[in-house]
């Protein structure tokens, strides 16, 4: 995964990208609040995620949020401002890179 990752931030993200963090957590029952505890930590300016309560409560604490659209998270709040639901990685570049 996190060569996946990393491959796909330097193609579209070449440069803008100063670190990736990476918390293991690629299941529903993982503890979500460590991975948003992280990223208030290490002050990330935004986050992508797919898992719904760590977007939303990396957005509830006024970073923006990326949710990527999946069956398993389509109950979670599509109103917040800093919560930003997307279909694919393109349309995180457009939004990033206008």
């Amino acid at each position: 995964m996190r060569e996946i990752s990393e491959r796909f931030l330097q193609k579209y993200f070449n440069g803008m990208v100063k670190s990736v963090f990476h918390t293991g957590q690629y299941i529903r029952q993982a503890s979500q609040h460590s991975k948003t505890e992280i990223c208030l930590k290490e002050d990330v300016e935004f986050l992508i995620e797919d898992n719904g309560v760590i977007a939303e409560r990396f957005a509830e604490e006024g970073r923006l949020a990326f949710l990527i659209n999946n069956p398993w998270n389509l109950e979670h709040n599509k109103n917040h401002e800093k919560l930003i639901r997307v279909n694919n990685w393109q349309e995180i570049v457009n939004y990033l890179i206008p």
